[in-house]
């Protein structure tokens, strides 16, 4: 407003309801009229307010206070404050003088040349962001700017680790994405905006919502981020996966599960199956075993061969390692361990389907007895 910080305000105070200023409503005390016991709101060492002063010699200390550079050139007495023992008639004149005192506005001028106009002053650059500033950011390179503090500068100000208003976060957002915050103006017209309201009350319509309306909506939006980050590294694994080989036997057993998480992501790998004979004699096993490739897994198969030197042996092994590189493991630690949860209630229900086979005759009726007795009261 232009005031003085060493004027107390309350001289700066008119009371249009009381024109004739008879101080009915409120006065400042005058200096004579403080006491030992006079209350001051906060301590001794409050300001005392300023004496009374006169209608013309507080319009005059008023209008000092008025900031040169007002809105529509001259004063025109909008931005004036007056005491509130300033009378109308007083601050009507003061008004008047003030008008009367402002020059006149000089005609128009002729447009500079291009070499006479001076470019406006550099708006704030990325460069001069550092960690904990606040600043406008176009979450997920979308078109909508969001409030965010940055968290991290990365490569002298080219980057940005950012922590939004409402809990999202980014990592190594480009400079192009960010900028200091801008003053912008809203309109609002609460008429307009209560008639709307009304309208889609009776109609039934849904009130219109947007990102920041919605609390969920940051949280939906990162999940969706988090996603795509997450396919674009399994894309990634994938093309840079080295050469893998699969060693089972030719049927699907304990590695199928394997066999179709690579073949989902489209992994090029070697299926080298063993051959089975009729009473599953297995030349082809004995062969390997001979050469001494399944001596690391206890002379058994599976075995999963990672490029030249490395390879894995047990089945649940070789599933979690495919499952966590290639994105079949879920988004987070609980995910993984619910992914876990069911591979095991899985190898639970395999051994109580064995068990209950157990000791019968392929073909005879014992074995259809059981069979049917664990498929309609003990399978989960």
């Amino acid at each position: 407003a232009g005031l003085n910080p060493e004027v107390n305000k309350w001289s700066m105070v008119f009371d249009f309801n009381d024109e004739s200023k008879t101080g009915k409503n409120f006065k400042i005390m005058s200096l004579s009229e403080y006491s030992e016991n006079s209350w001051f709101p906060v301590g001794s060492e409050c300001e005392r307010a300023v004496p009374l002063l006169e209608g013309e010699v507080a319009a005059a200390q008023a209008y000092k206070l008025v900031p040169e550079n007002t809105t529509g050139g001259g004063t025109g007495g909008a931005g004036m404050s007056f005491s509130f023992n300033t009378s109308q008639e007083d601050a009507e004149k003061a008004v008047a003088q003030s008008e009367a005192a402002t020059p006149p506005t000089p005609p128009p001028t002729a447009a500079p040349t291009a070499a006479e106009v001076v470019p406006p002053p550099p708006v704030a650059s990325c460069t001069t962001i550092a960690v904990g500033t606040k600043v406008e950011a176009r979450f997920g390179k979308g078109t909508t700017w969001y409030l965010a503090i940055v968290a991290k500068v990365h490569d002298d100000g080219e980057k940005f680790d950012l922590d939004y208003l409402d809990g999202s976060k980014e990592t190594k957002v480009s400079k192009e994405f960010v900028q200091l915050p801008v003053k912008r103006t809203v309109g609002w017209n609460p008429n307009a905006a209560k008639a709307k309201a009304e309208a889609r009350k009776k109609s039934g319509e849904a009130a219109p919502s947007a990102l920041g309306s919605d609390p969920t909506a940051g949280l939906k939006l990162r999940a969706i981020i988090e996603e795509e980050d997450r396919q674009t590294a399994v894309k990634e694994a994938v093309a840079s996966s080295p050469a893998l080989e699969l060693i089972y036997f030719d049927a699907k057993g304990v590695i199928e599960p394997s066999r179709m998480m690579l073949s989902l992501v489209g992994v090029k790998y070697t299926d080298t199956r063993l051959p089975l004979g009729d009473n599953f004699e297995l030349p082809g096993f004995a062969d390997k075993k001979a050469e001494g490739i399944f001596t690391m897994n206890l002379d058994k198969v599976p075995i999963l061969k990672i490029g030249e030197d490395q390879s894995i042996g047990q089945s649940k092994a070789i599933d979690r390692y495919i499952a966590n590189k290639f994105g079949f493991l879920g988004r987070n630690e609980m995910e993984a361990a619910q992914i876990d949860m069911w591979c095991e209630h899985c190898v639970d229900i395999k051994k109580s389907y064995a068990d209950a086979k157990k000791g019968k005759e392929k073909g005879s009726e014992d074995l259809e007895v059981a069979k049917k007795e664990w498929l309609t009261n003990k399978l989960p």
